[in-house]
């Protein structure tokens, strides 16, 4: 009897070929409308580690009691890296905290950027209780509340790859001790389901922008505030939980009171990243 033999090469693409169908069996029944949602429904923990970036340059010009103009120009980059943890409770709830967080700021020169001086600084854990499956906590505080605008973004609605779901904001802004509303738009992108570190996920991207500052009748003087970024992350199908993120931020911010008071505009940019420790 003749054996019959297959080149190695022959063999691979095979078994290539029926990996790809294994592969488009899987993903197929994610294409399709869905609320996509943390799994909390048992206890758990989830360990992320957590980096921020941040770069401003800001300038301020006043004067003086004796009536002398002064001015001042600094730029500043600091650096924080944590670890951030989801703690599920069970039965859809689960606490965030952000600990272990350490800062380095630089200041740096004006001119070439080259860090001048730096200062190292460890911060006290945030902790936000009560985060359902949608992402979101029962209540929580300013600063808390600005990370879930950025992290852990999930759609209030079903939506399919391709889909999109858009949001209005509101923020909090305290200028001269007086506190304004911000208000703008948050686009939500379904854009697709495709594997990532060997996962089924959904690639989730957001457009966001907030511009529109909201003046107290017989405030004088000129004031603006500008924040505009995107992010992608990388939701499991099948686990329901985020693999990985990366958000850019840039700010513009300007408070001119007039001569009494002074003038101060801050730019930034502020990067975060976020990948699931295994």
């Amino acid at each position: 009897m003749r054996r019959i033999t297959f080149p190695l090469i022959a063999i691979a693409a095979v078994f290539a070929v029926m990996n790809i169908a294994a592969g488009c069996s899987n993903t197929k029944k994610y294409n399709k409308p869905q609320l996509l949602r943390w799994d909390f429904a048992e206890s758990g923990t989830r360990n992320y580690r957590f980096s921020q970036t941040s770069e401003s340059t800001s300038q301020m010009s006043m004067m003086s009691p004796e009536g002398m103009p002064m001015a001042d120009t600094s730029r500043y980059r600091t650096v924080a890296k944590g670890d951030l943890r989801i703690v599920a409770s069970g039965g859809g709830k689960a606490n965030m905290l952000l600990e272990g967080l350490g800062i380095t700021a630089y200041q740096l020169d004006l001119v070439s950027g080259a860090p001048m001086d730096s200062m190292k600084e460890e911060l006290e854990p945030i902790t936000v209780e009560n985060m359902g499956e949608n992402g979101k906590p029962d209540s929580t505080d300013q600063l808390s509340q600005q990370l879930f605008d950025y992290l852990f973004t999930l759609p209030t609605i079903e939506l399919a790859p391709g889909q999109s779901e858009e949001t209005d904001l509101r923020i909090p802004f305290n200028t001269m001790g007086m506190p304004l509303m911000v208000g703008g738009k948050s686009k939500l992108t379904f854009t697709e389901v495709t594997k990532h570190q060997g996962r089924i996920c959904a690639k989730l991207d957001t457009e966001l922008l907030i511009d529109q500052l909201e003046i107290q009748e017989g405030m004088e003087g000129e004031y603006a505030f500008r924040r505009q970024g995107t992010s992608t992350f990388y939701f499991d199908l099948e686990k329901r939980e985020f693999v990985s993120g990366v958000v850019t931020i840039k700010g513009n911010i300007l408070l001119d009171a007039g001569p009494s008071f002074g003038r101060m505009s801050v730019e930034s940019e502020d990067s975060f990243t976020l990948e699931l420790a295994e």
